[in-house]
């Protein structure tokens, strides 16, 4: 999330910074382990202009084969755009040819899916290989699967409706990160809540595994909205608002380059360095003493 000091209102969403917070059990607001800005090889002070945050998502290495699952509690919400938009800029870093690729997966096979199209898949593309969007991402559409994720950076999936911790891809994958899409409506916002300290007390989904999208395209906000995007924050690593744009509307291609609107990749870019801060941290959980 970006200072709201530097940007307009419009741009910004509810806040970022991860803070634990048991508000269920109404102990007092204090910083615990979760509010610890984990980054290996930069400073630990969260990013705080646009630039800085476009600078270290450059440099950021993912584990090879990490899996991001984009979710969402019900349909409508943005799952395919994001995932688009979030390899779209990855794929596009500067320095994304040095490191594995990127790679798309819609893993829900539907008899009617547009998704290839969506993501910019193009038609033309060597024999024996699999295509690939403009920007460069490998695209696995339609339910298709990566034969092998340790050849990608990261693996960003599409993932079917529903409680994230239902999902058995996700429940047998301890490292992956989980990226969940909400309306901004206030009924929404609180079923999230709701869901992630349910998911975080079963030890199902850890709180700072997950990063919140509320997309703003998915419809609107309401009376109630700011206070339970709030409550929102304290469950999860980072909350960002991904503000409506036309071009990102339904049925179109997704924009990539220069022709991703500022506002739009200025999210997108926090969101991944959010992601990458997540798969930092649980790999390094990992590492033997």
């Amino acid at each position: 999330m970006t200072d709201p000091q530097q940007t307009a209102p419009d741009a910004t969403g509810y806040g970022a910074r991860p803070v634990a917070v048991d508000t269920v059990r109404r102990s007092a607001l204090t910083k615990g382990p979760e509010s610890r800005w984990i980054d290996t090889n930069l400073s630990d002070s969260p990013p705080s202009t646009s630039q800085v945050i476009a600078d270290r998502l450059a440099l950021a290495h993912w584990p090879w084969g990490h899996q991001i699952f984009v979710c969402s509690l019900a349909g409508g919400t943005g799952r395919t755009t994001v995932a688009g938009l979030v390899a779209t800029v990855l794929a596009e870093q500067p320095f994304a040819h040095i490191w594995p690729p990127i790679a798309l997966w819609e893993s829900e096979h539907r008899a009617l899916s547009t998704t290839a199209r969506r993501w910019d898949v193009l038609d033309e593309y060597s024999e024996g290989e699999e295509p690939c969007t403009r920007a460069g991402a490998w695209a696995f559409a339609n339910g298709s699967a990566p034969a092998q994720r340790d050849d990608f950076s990261a693996v960003l999936i599409d993932a079917p409706r529903g409680l994230p911790s239902e999902n058995p891809a996700i429940a047998d994958d301890a490292n992956a990160s989980v990226l969940l899409l909400v309306r901004p409506d206030r009924a929404s916002l609180a079923e999230a809540a709701e869901a992630l300290v349910w998911m975080n007390d079963e030890g199902l989904l850890a709180r700072w595994r997950t990063v919140v999208v509320i997309n703003r395209g998915a419809g609107q906000a309401d009376r109630g909205s700011r206070a339970a995007a709030t409550t929102l924050w304290t469950r999860c690593a980072a909350v960002h608002t991904l503000p409506f744009d036309t071009s990102l509307g339904s049925g179109r291609v997704l924009p990539s380059g220069q022709a991703l609107p500022k506002q739009v990749r200025r999210v997108i870019n926090h969101v991944a360095l959010d992601l990458w801060t997540s798969a930092t941290r649980i790999h390094t959980q990992l590492l033997p003493d």
